[in-house]
């Protein structure tokens, strides 16, 4: 018997996480999973002060919570990268869900361990499903 492992796609990612204390292992746990870091930021704002941002696939940002602040930094953020942005947090509603994909994300990831991850995709679903209905009326 012959035993094929599937390759890992690499994907550059810049990182930015608002916690007080970096996370050593969420960073082995996204390049375990194929994401590469190629610059880490401490906030939000630090983006908008650079000139250039590394080369990068994809924006991953960690906001534990999501407040008005956020909503501001993270549409910043997103609209200064121009790419996919992940957003990972605690929170796991779907209210805050959509504002977070309004704000630019286009995936969201809950990191709480009581999360529902199943309700926090199906939201995620929707409130994409309607960004995409919105655009599509606007072309027309």
């Amino acid at each position: 018997m012959q035993l094929r492992l599937k390759e890992l796609e690499r994907c550059r990612a810049i990182f930015i996480d608002t916690r007080a204390g970096s996370d050593p292992f969420l960073e082995c746990l996204l390049n375990d999973r194929g994401i590469v870091i190629v610059g880490r930021y401490g906030s939000i704002a630090e983006i908008a002060t650079l000139r250039a941002l590394p080369e990068a696939d994809l924006l991953i940002a960690y906001l534990p919570a999501f407040s008005e602040a956020s909503v501001k930094g993270l549409k910043l953020a997103s609209e200064t990268f121009g790419g996919p942005v992940m957003l990972m947090t605690e929170a796991d509603d779907a209210a805050t869900v959509r504002e977070m994909m309004n704000a630019g994300a286009h995936s969201v990831v809950c990191t709480a361990a009581s999360s529902d991850r199943l309700r926090l995709a199906a939201a995620s679903a929707v409130a994409t499903h309607e960004q995409m209905r919105h655009l599509t009326q606007r072309a027309e």
